[in-house]
């Protein structure tokens, strides 16, 4: 279940092939990993209804004017507006008695819902729902159960990196393709947060700074050239007074990241971070920088954390591991050099070459971070990055 990384591809192959590569029979196969690809979806569309849930129930999906006595095959009819998204099932209300209520699938499937079932909403089937509801179900994993759901109205993505060479091996970019086809781990930009603050660590590591040094974690005020004042705070809106980066570090201690940025300068510290594969024009010029406002897809966080995994080495995310014609001959294959601090294959700590196949390669690797931010790497092929 990919189809935003299915999406990827099709775009990819008709950029490099044209329009007719979608029907001149090509075989395309990705590097993703079937197991970890369905944990991803499973656990990311699991985290949204568990979040909506908590937010309570905003009532049924839609509401149909439904004449008593009339036939199931209509009704039926009645539901294909409403297609399964991200494994919730629509039903259709056709009537309620004491607690439970008896519902209808566009399968024909008669169904009933007994209190359980809407547990979590604190009311029962019967004063939720009224005939001519269209509401949506899920099936409970711990029960087996079918239980009350609702399409979320929050969004998320999730991607995992194989960090010695890029390889995507889980992609996900929203709840349910058929519902938003817009791919959230590429292409939505936002804030990465208290997420962006390694950046930030790793760059004072370059100026001379370590684990071990002490930062004053206290207030203090900015103030520009314009006359605007900034204050910054920590999340709790408490002060623990000078403590090692390593502890600020687990702490996610704002006024240190705040002042270890302003101790390297804004520029060093920008053009540094560039390294780790992000733009100049994402990062703002300023001491912000130092808490994430930065304007970032899951994808680029993601990469700029495999260098840290991978000994300090810079890696192009690919997905495309092959594609054959329709006579099964390959047409484009990836072979990315690898990042292997520990290696003895070259002097930049690459383990092999890339082989470019048909002109075409995916997976460029480079240097992101200098040595001295680098580390040795022991992880197994199978490790991975998400963000």
């Amino acid at each position: 279940e990919a189809p935003y990384v299915a999406e990827m591809v099709r775009a990819e192959m008709e950029q490099r092939y044209g329009a007719e590569a979608t029907t001149s029979g090509l075989s395309v196969y990705t590097t993703l990993d079937g197991d970890d690809q369905m944990a991803a979806v499973r656990s990311l569309q699991a985290g949204l209804l568990e979040y909506d849930r908590r937010h309570g129930y905003r009532g049924p999906e839609a509401q149909l004017d439904l004449p008593a006595g009339e036939p199931v095959a209509e009704m039926r009819k009645r539901l294909r507006p409403y297609p399964t998204l991200g494994g919730l099932q629509a039903a259709l209300v056709t009537g309620t008695e004491g607690e439970r209520a008896s519902l209808l699938t566009a399968a024909g499937t008669e169904l009933e819902l007994d209190a359980e079932s809407t547990r979590w909403t604190r009311k029962t089937p019967a004063q939720l729902f009224k005939r001519g509801d269209v509401v949506r179900l899920a099936l409970d994993a711990e029960t087996g159960k079918l239980r009350l759901a609702q399409i979320p109205q929050a969004q998320a993505a999730l991607v995992s990196l194989q960090p010695e060479d890029g390889a995507v091996r889980a992609l996900v970019g929203g709840f349910s393709f058929g519902l938003n086809k817009f791919n959230r781990a590429t292409q939505a930009q936002r804030l990465p947060g208290s997420s962006f603050k390694p950046f930030v660590y790793a760059a004072s590591f370059e100026r001379g700074f370590s684990p071990a040094s002490i930062v004053l974690d206290a207030p203090v005020v900015f103030r520009d050239r314009a006359g605007n004042v900034w204050r910054p705070q920590n999340d709790a809106g408490n002060f623990a007074g000078p403590m090692r980066l390593r502890e600020a570090m687990v702490q996610s201690r704002n006024l240190v990241s705040v002042r270890l940025l302003d101790a390297i300068g804004v520029d060093f510290a920008s053009r540094y971070i560039t390294q780790f594969g992000f733009s100049q024009e994402s990062l703002p010029p300023n001491l912000s920088m130092s808490l994430g406002t930065s304007s970032l897809t899951p994808m680029a966080v993601t990469r700029g954390y495999a260098a840290f995994a991978n000994g300090g080495y810079r890696i192009d995310p690919w997905f495309i591991a092959r594609v054959e014609d329709r006579h099964g001959t390959v047409i484009l294959e990836t072979h990315p050099r690898r990042a292997c601090p520990t290696c003895a294959a070259n002097a930049e700590g690459f383990g092999g070459q890339p082989t470019v196949v048909d002109g075409f390669n995916f997976g460029a690797v480079a240097p992101a971070a200098s040595t001295a931010a680098r580390r040795r790497c022991s992880g197994s092929s199978r490790s991975s990055v998400s963000w």
